[in-house]
């Protein structure tokens, strides 16, 4: 199984969404990433993957850091919402992670330089 549309890798990813003017939606590396999430998902379910740019689009956010992910959810995790310094930074990293996927996009040195979320 594989993504379909003879997609092969997460430039062709990228292309794709340059077509329909989607093209800046995530980085070089988010589009591997997620390209990388989309094949590994059709072959554990053992069927294609038909890419649907749009829904692609609504359904996953690239962020530069989980700092930045943090002012989004602050208040879904913490009603009394601190600042993310004083936030106990790997209780909310799980708490995320209990609730959708997490895709770490990742450099050539496989530093973490972004991470994509699945809206939740």
């Amino acid at each position: 199984m594989a993504v379909t549309l003879e997609i092969l890798n997460g430039y062709q990813l990228e292309q794709l969404f340059t077509e329909y003017g989607r093209g800046n939606h995530f980085s070089y590396e988010g589009y591997n990433a997620l390209y990388d999430y989309l094949y590994d998902y059709s072959e554990a379910v053992g069927e294609d993957f038909k890419v649907d740019v749009i829904a692609l689009c609504c359904d996953f956010t690239e962020y530069s850091n989980w700092e930045e992910i943090y002012q989004n959810y602050s208040y879904s995790y913490n009603r009394e919402a601190e600042a993310w310094e004083k936030t106990n930074q790997d209780d909310f990293k799980k708490w995320v992670q209990d609730r959708t996927t997490v895709i770490e996009c990742t450099n050539y040195k496989d530093d973490v330089i972004g991470i994509i979320l699945q809206w939740f």
